[in-house]
Parts: C-alpha cells; sequence; structure tokens
C-alpha cells in the first residue's frame, strides 16, 4: 500500500503543510523550487541538499526521508516515476504524476504575497478534489 493511495490524500497533505501549518516553501537561491531545502558553499557556490531538511517543497512533503535522494532535484514528478519507480510506487502508486504536477505548480508559482490557499484551491476545483477545512 502507498503512503498516499489518491490526489485528494496529496492533497490533504500539501494543505495541511503550507496553509494549516503554514510551512515554508523551499526555493534554492535563485528562487527555484526544491524537494529539499539546502545551504550553499561560500566557497564554489554549490548547493547541497538535506533529506532532513525541515524546508520542502509541495511533493517534498510527501516524499520520506529515508526514500529521498538529492539526484531528484529539478525533477517533476514524472522523472521521479521513471527514474525511481520503486520510490514512486511507494509514495504515490497508482497517481498520475502529471496530476502531481499541477500541486507543484501550485507550490512553485506561489512567491511571497502570494496566496498559496488560493492556488490549492484552484487545484481542487480543477480535479473536482474536496477542499480541506
Amino acid at each position: 500500500m502507498a503512503l498516499f493511495e489518491t490526489v485528494q490524500d496529496v492533497l490533504n497533505k500539501v494543505w495541511q503543510e503550507f496553509v494549516v501549518n503554514g510551512r515554508e516553501r523551499a526555493v534554492n537561491d535563485s528562487g527555484d523550487c526544491v524537494y529539499r531545502g539546502g545551504t550553499v558553499d561560500e566557497d564554489t557556490g554549490e548547493e547541497t541538499h538535506s533529506a532532513d531538511s525541515p524546508v520542502r517543497c509541495a511533493i517534498g512533503v510527501c516524499l520520506p526521508d529515508h526514500l529521498y535522494n538529492p539526484a531528484m532535484e529539478n525533477r517533476a514528478p514524472t522523472h521521479i516515476r521513471k527514474h525511481w519507480p520503486e520510490v514512486y510506487d511507494e509514495v504515490f502508486n497508482g497517481i498520475d504524476p502529471t496530476v502531481l504536477s499541477l500541486l507543484q505548480e501550485a507550490h512553485d508559482n506561489s512567491n511571497i504575497g502570494d496566496n498559496m490557499q488560493e492556488r490549492l484551491e484552484g487545484v481542487a476545483k480543477l480535479l473536482n478534489l474536496t477542499i480541506p477545512t
């Protein structure tokens, strides 16, 4: 059995983390979304990501630490399904990765001052999901 059986399950988790709990969005120094927050080496400029980072993106909050791989960074859910099928199946088995991308985009396109709640409500409406209360 997967950690998330339906898109509604994923929306509920993302809603809880970002709307209810006010989790910080995970972005790198360039403002691009990342699954896990990271640090930048001041000498080399190289960014590293840690499985146990509390700063995560919409899909990142769904990935347990023991299944996260830094090589997943900058990859869409479709890429994770293709290159880490065992991870995808354990977490999202049976969920279309393009649908997960809609939830991810709600996170990615929320800037400071934007309302992620409104973006997630839009995704819920588009997918005929129930908006968590």
